[in-house]
């Protein structure tokens, strides 16, 4: 399961999420697949679900699909962005 950090906080935009850390001021963007990635990341747990998603949208290999997942799911992790949490 995962979470956003506690002092992150995230709005949908035209062009996919933006992210604020409220005490930092640090800001990012998303892009629609890298919202995708990260709502089914907050709603499911499970990152297999996001690859679904993409698969199922866009003309993605599933495999290729795992791999950016995994790579963005730990890159957010590794920012602060995204915190796991015990299920």
């Amino acid at each position: 399961m995962y979470a956003l950090a506690p002092d992150i906080s995230a709005v949908d935009t035209d062009y996919g999420m933006a992210l604020l850390h409220q005490v930092r001021g640090e800001y990012w963007s998303l892009n629609p697949t890298g919202a995708i990635v990260l709502r089914s990341a907050l709603e499911s747990g499970d990152p297999g679900h996001a690859v679904e998603l993409l698969v199922a949208a866009f003309d993605v290999d599933g495999g290729e699909a795992a791999r950016d997942v995994a790579h963005l799911m730990d890159g957010l992790v590794t920012m602060g962005i995204l915190v796991r949490r015990p299920a």
